[in-house]
Order: C-alpha cells, then sequence, then structure tokens
C-alpha cells in the first residue's frame, strides 16, 4: 500500500497548496505540468531546491519554461539528506519571506527538501503553530524519513528552527 501511494503521489506531481493562491509545493514536474500549474496559480516565482545546470534536460527545459511565462527562477540548494548549515538556511529562509508569490517550491520528489520549505513557510510566514506546520512534513506527501531513509536530517532541521525561534505567545494560541 506504502508504495502504490508513493508512485500514486510521484505520478500526480505531488502538487499541493501549502497556502492557497500563495504557496504551491510539487516534485520536479514535466514541461506540460509545469505549464498548466504556472497558468492555473498563476505563479511569479519558482523555487528550486534541487540545484542542477544547465546540462541537465529538467533544469534546461524548466528555466525555458519559466522564462517564457515571465516566471522568476531561483535555486537554494538543499541535499535531503543533511542538515543545511546557518547560513543555508538563512538563505533558504529569507526566499521563503521575501520572493513574490504565487511561489512553486520544488525538489525532485517533492516530499523532503520540499517538506522543509513548505514547513518553514507555514511556521515562519504564516504563523501556525510548530505541529501544524511540521506536518507538511508527513508521509502524506512522500516524506519517510525512518531506517533505513536518511532524509530525517529534514525534520531535525525544522524543529531546531522552531527551537530558534520559537513563536511569540500571542501566536502560539
Amino acid at each position: 500500500m506504502a508504495g502504490g501511494w508513493a508512485t500514486f503521489i510521484q505520478y500526480t506531481g505531488n502538487f499541493h497548496a501549502v497556502e492557497p493562491g500563495s504557496v504551491y509545493r510539487s516534485n520536479t514536474l514535466g514541461s506540460a505540468q509545469l505549464e498548466k500549474v504556472l497558468a492555473d496559480e498563476h505563479i511569479k516565482t519558482i523555487l528550486n531546491l534541487r540545484g542542477g545546470s544547465e546540462s541537465d534536460a529538467w533544469y534546461a527545459a524548466e528555466r525555458q519554461t519559466a522564462a517564457a511565462h515571465g516566471v522568476k527562477f531561483v535555486d537554494v540548494t538543499l541535499s535531503a539528506y543533511e542538515i543545511p548549515d546557518k547560513a543555508l538556511m538563512g538563505e533558504l529562509i529569507s526566499a521563503l519571506e521575501t520572493l513574490p508569490r504565487p511561489l512553486l517550491v520544488h525538489c525532485n520528489h517533492g516530499a523532503d527538501r520540499t517538506g522543509l520549505a513548505s514547513a518553514l513557510y507555514e511556521y515562519l510566514v504564516a504563523g501556525k503553530s510548530a505541529n501544524e506546520s511540521g506536518r507538511q512534513l508527513s508521509f502524506y506527501y512522500g516524506h519517510f524519513p525512518w531506517f533505513p531513509s536518511r532524509t530525517g536530517a529534514m525534520d531535525i532541521a525544522f524543529w531546531q528552527v522552531v527551537h530558534d525561534r520559537p513563536m511569540p505567545p500571542a501566536k502560539i494560541l
């Protein structure tokens, strides 16, 4: 059953609204899927967490599609297996806080790095509770942090931010 769910979410692009009209999450979409999302959701910025280069066919196609639609394309390269250092985490948080919206955030599968970014957006920008925000890192989106996966680094990174930047008391309620 778990394998079937993982196949389904990858087939559908693992596309979900984090905050409708503002932030969306997905895996690396094919050109046709990406064009549909850009048009349907009026995306202004793509935040790519995979990295990549023009020699990668998917990367070149995505940048070309973004440019053709007048969409800003931003790279903040994360590893799904390592906790981002303070500078990289600051770059990611700054991007989530300042990039023009609607924003599409993605990595390869849309589960781990994208889950971290989505959880950080909900917690730091949308003002949701840590527990609610942390659900962006869940099996529902394909995040599987248990043995033998090493993607638990994304959960650790999220909870470190929560520890370092607790919500003001007025937002806890």
